[in-house]
Order: C-alpha cells, then structure tokens, then sequence
C-alpha cells in the first residue's frame, strides 16, 4: 500500500463479566512487512506467536488503541529494527468505555511499505 489511506471500523470492548473480557489494548497492526522476508509477512509467523515483543522487529504502523489497562492510546511506527518510536503528541491519556460501539479511523496521509 502507498499513502495516503484510510483504515476505518467499528470496534467494541467488551467487559460485561465473560471469562476473557478485558477492558484493554485493541491492537492494530497496519502496512506491515518483515525486514527478513519482505515477499511473505506470514514466513516468520510460527516464532511470533501470541507475545507482542515478537513484533518489534516488523516494519509497521501500530495502533494501541486502551493499553496499559485502559490507560493510554498510542500510534507507533516500527522502523523494523526493534525501535517502536512515539511522537508525544500520538501518546494519548484517558479511559475508553466498555460496551460502547466506537468508530476508529486511521489515516496515513504519508509513508509506502
């Protein structure tokens, strides 16, 4: 893809007292791409698994969208070396609320993966 895009959806974070319910980090992982293998993203899936340190090394752009327990909302770009940078003014505070459809957008206006 090649900016500019617009990723958008409609989410939900459920805590109404089910098993897995958890008020906390809605990920999203966009234009991403392996430096040690730029034809398959899915090639190194297998040593990634479910830990999200596994993905440090991709080239990316990330949204944590209620991390730290429903504390922050943050928008990465990984540079595909392990560096995960955070512009201040992408480091939001505050709490998101259960139960309640939200519209999230994600524009890149600038960038080619």
């Amino acid at each position: 893809m090649q900016a500019p895009v617009l990723i958008e959806c409609d989410i939900v974070m459920i805590d109404a007292g089910g098993r897995y319910d958890r008020l906390s980090d809605l990920n999203s992982f966009t234009m991403a791409i392996d430096p040690k293998n730029p034809d398959d993203l899915l090639a190194g899936g297998a040593q990634r698994g479910g830990s999200f340190k596994k993905y440090h090394h991709l080239r990316l752009y990330y949204v944590g969208y209620g991390a730290n327990n429903n504390k922050t909302t943050r928008f990465r770009r990984y540079l595909g070396d392990g560096t995960r940078n955070v512009l201040s003014e992408h480091d939001l505070k505050g709490r998101h609320i259960p139960n309640q459809v939200r519209r999230v957008q994600i524009h890149l206006t600038r960038g080619k993966f």
